[in-house]
């Protein structure tokens, strides 16, 4: 009786814990800025990584009423990559590996991306490849490994 009452309120509890993330999540994306901002705060603050992640991407972007901030936005995303969130790692290598940005932007990107793929992160290899030639000036074979040998166009259009 006693381990059938404990089952039924930690389900419960792990019920309460999932609605409560996807709460700020499904907020987000529906472009309810603010209100996932107040939903993922305070778990951001407590080390929930995918609430740093969404906290950092509408402090990034400056979504709803917050105000763009950049540093703060990094710090935020930077803990959630920390804890293993590739899909973290993936958005900011992306936004500072833009085209037109400065040369050490794209570099610094390519290292987010690197890490989103080791952390699960897929189909990153060609963009990986691309930023290796910005940033290293060559395909190192490292960077050549990253993508798939059987892709005939990519071979042509990347050379190792």
């Amino acid at each position: 009786m006693f381990f059938q009452r404990f089952v039924i309120i930690f389900v419960i509890s792990i019920a309460s814990i999932s609605s409560a993330r996807a709460a700020f999540i499904d907020s987000f994306e529906s472009g309810k800025y603010d209100e996932s901002f107040r939903l993922a705060y305070s778990k951001a603050l407590n080390g929930d990584a995918s609430a740093q992640y969404v906290v950092g991407r509408i402090l990034y972007e400056g979504l709803g009423s917050a105000s763009r901030d950049v540093d703060l936005a990094k710090k935020f995303i930077d803990d959630s990559i920390d804890q293993g969130n590739g899909r973290a790692a993936k958005y900011i290598g992306e936004q500072l590996s833009k085209e037109g940005a400065e040369k050490s932007s794209r570099c610094k990107g390519l290292d987010y991306l690197k890490k989103a793929e080791s952390l699960g992160e897929r189909g990153l290899g060609k963009t990986i490849l691309s930023l290796s030639k910005v940033c290293e000036g060559k395909f190192s074979k490292q960077a050549c490994s990253r993508y798939n040998k059987n892709d005939k166009k990519l071979c042509k259009e990347h050379p190792c």
